[in-house]
């Protein structure tokens, strides 16, 4: 399931490090997902 894995730090802009677990990182990418359909959506329109 999404909730194992271990957690893991990624570099943000700037001296910022985030730590996330791949749950985290998979939800962040769906939210990515739909508002790149959204954007694709309102530009046919």
């Amino acid at each position: 399931m999404l909730q194992g894995g271990q957690p893991f730090t990624i570099d943000t802009d700037g001296d910022q490090n985030e730590v996330i677990t791949p749950a985290n990182a998979f939800m962040k990418l769906v939210g990515e997902v739909k508002y790149l359909q959204e954007e694709v959506v309102s530009t046919r329109g």
